[in-house]
């Protein structure tokens, strides 16, 4: 309770650490305690941290009448995602890259460097696996069944679908965790159905 009074009456934080100037202005100004004294949208637009790097409207008109040429042309949803790349590649080539650093490049250390090398591999290597087979051929209908027969008895199946959903999110970030947990179950499935067990016995 007593650090919702101590609040108002501390002064707002700043920013600290390797970050550009331009940024730690902007933070503050944001950060301003007396609504008189903050900027209001407009003017923040106007701040050096976004002018810097903002490029003039006429270009999102430009960028707009492409699109819609590129839709007329009978281009959309069923074209595939490699062409899609190829054009955003040649884009890449032809503009600039937007980006807004807030932390100055010469800050960052071997150390860090490092770890952002290996994370960016850790998210390629993932990409690049396959997902579950199993999850459409297998676990996806079985949901579906579970779902139809607990509605026939009246039933919610709330519950069945927030699984589902953990399977789902579970192989969106693990490509081939489903086939992997099902080969698993298999196997202990078939361990204790040849010792002559129902079910695994508890640890």
């Amino acid at each position: 309770m007593r650090v919702l009074f101590l609040i108002p009456k501390n002064p707002p934080p700043t920013l600290e650490g390797a970050y550009s100037k331009p940024f730690k202005d902007f933070v503050e100004a944001c950060l301003n305690k007396d609504p008189r004294f903050r900027p209001t949208a407009k003017e923040l637009v106007k701040h050096k941290f976004i002018t810097r790097y903002t490029k003039k409207t006429a270009y999102l008109s430009e960028l707009i009448d492409r699109y819609r040429r590129w839709k007329s042309e009978g281009h959309g949803e069923e074209s595939s995602s490699d062409d899609s790349d190829m054009d955003a590649d040649g884009d890449d080539n032809q503009c600039p890259i937007w980006t807004f650093p807030t932390v100055r490049p010469s800050s960052m250390n071997k150390l860090q460097k490092g770890y952002t090398h290996t994370d960016t591999e850790s998210a390629d290597s993932v990409k690049r696996q396959p997902k579950s087979q199993c999850l459409s051929a297998l676990v996806t209908p079985i949901f579906k069944e579970l779902k139809e027969r607990r509605r026939a008895a009246g039933g919610g199946v709330g519950a069945i679908e927030e699984l589902e959903n953990a399977f789902n999110l579970a192989e969106e970030s693990c490509p081939g965790i489903s086939d992997r947990l099902v080969t698993h179950m298999m196997e202990r499935v078939c361990r204790f159905s040849l010792n002559g067990n129902t079910t695994p016995s508890s640890r």
